[in-house]
């Protein structure tokens, strides 16, 4: 991979930000609504976190999951299109009732504030991802309205993605990967490059031993040990809580402050909600953490990474001819910026 290349699995695996710069302010959450379906610690004191940060903290009664209310889909609004939960990574999993989610194309407000991403500082490409979602998509439960933030964090790039390519509909932004081809015949004529879109991504599927356990109730996993130790409840993250973690970790490093690295590899799985997380509140689930058993830990640590179903960083398709498989590395010559920015714009020009 030449230098300055990003991967995939850069962007979709990786836990730390070990960026040295600041967030840019989110817009527009001022106002944002605790949802019924999300644990609610804003007014919860110290003692209430070191007691117990690890269960669903709501007093109000369970959300019940019974028949949806009836409402006009969002798809309706002008110039927005649905994206069907099942063609998701998550394929929707885990998400509360009725959950719909909308997208538009980018417009060139939105382009140009991503014109300005480096690719070089993980904070800013968080920033600017998450600044085309909050634009360009718009997700809602039975409940009413969602935060772009609630979206599952594994459900990001498939959703930037699609949003990319309702923005260049007439192939004026093409990125092309080479294929590596594995055909066995002489007369296979599988081109030597595929076309990156949405539709030809592939995800990993989580262990239906897990996906068992979820509890819908409490919008978490609820694991119970053998031997005795305190349940706990494990999250699947989202796209606010993983970018406020990092905020937060990244700041005890410039600052010199020590923090626990075992906590922070799992954090995200083990926080509920972003909504007013802050390092306070971060340190106080670690602090809570500490009282682990080792039970406790074991499930935290290897739980934690079946919560899975991130996007490949591999296309992978076949010779309809000899049916030898094919793979492309999904990678961006041009950097992240080539994705709503146009790499040659000669191209554009009689």
């Amino acid at each position: 991979m030449e230098d300055g290349d990003l991967t995939l699995m850069d962007e979709l695996n990786r836990r730390e930000a070990q960026s040295k710069f600041e967030y840019d302010k989110e817009e527009g959450l001022e106002n944002a609504e605790i949802p019924d379906w999300v644990p609610d610690f804003r007014n919860a004191t110290p003692e209430d976190l070191e007691k117990d940060p690890l269960r669903k903290t709501i007093d109000s009664e369970p959300l019940s999951l019974g028949k949806a209310a009836s409402r006009a889909p969002m798809s309706m609004d002008n110039g927005w299109k649905s994206i069907p939960l099942e063609i998701l990574p998550s394929e929707g999993f885990g998400y509360p009732p009725g959950f719909e989610i909308v997208i538009r194309a980018s417009e060139v407000n939105e382009i140009k504030h991503y014109s300005t991403i480096d690719d070089e500082d993980r904070i800013d490409l968080d920033d600017k991802l998450n600044y085309i979602l909050s634009k360009c998509m718009k997700i809602k439960w039975d409940g009413g309205y969602l935060s772009h933030l609630d979206l599952w964090y594994e459900d990001r790039f498939f959703v930037i993605m699609s949003i990319r390519d309702l923005t260049f509909t007439k192939g004026e932004n093409r990125i092309m990967l080479p294929l590596e081809k594995n055909c066995t015949g002489d007369k296979c004529n599988l081109a030597d490059q595929i076309e990156l879109k949405a539709n030809i991504l592939s995800s990993f599927k989580m262990d239906q031993e897990l996906v068992k356990r979820y509890d819908k109730e409490s919008y978490s996993f609820k694991l119970v040990p053998k031997d005795g130790s305190p349940e706990m409840y494990l999250y699947i993250p989202t796209v606010g809580v993983t970018t406020e973690c990092r905020k937060i970790i990244r700041n005890k490093k410039l600052k010199g402050k020590k923090y626990d690295e075992s906590f922070a590899e799992v954090c995200t799985y083990v926080i509920p909600d972003w909504r007013e997380l802050n390092e306070a509140v971060y340190d106080q689930y670690e602090r809570t953490s500490n009282e682990w058993t080792k039970t406790q830990f074991f499930i935290a640590d290897q739980v934690s990474k079946k919560i899975n179903f991130a996007t490949k960083a591999a296309i992978y398709t076949q010779c309809n001819s000899c049916g030898g498989e094919a793979t492309a590395e999904i990678r961006f010559p041009g950097g992240y910026r080539s994705l709503f920015i146009i790499s040659n714009i000669f191209d554009q020009l009689l």
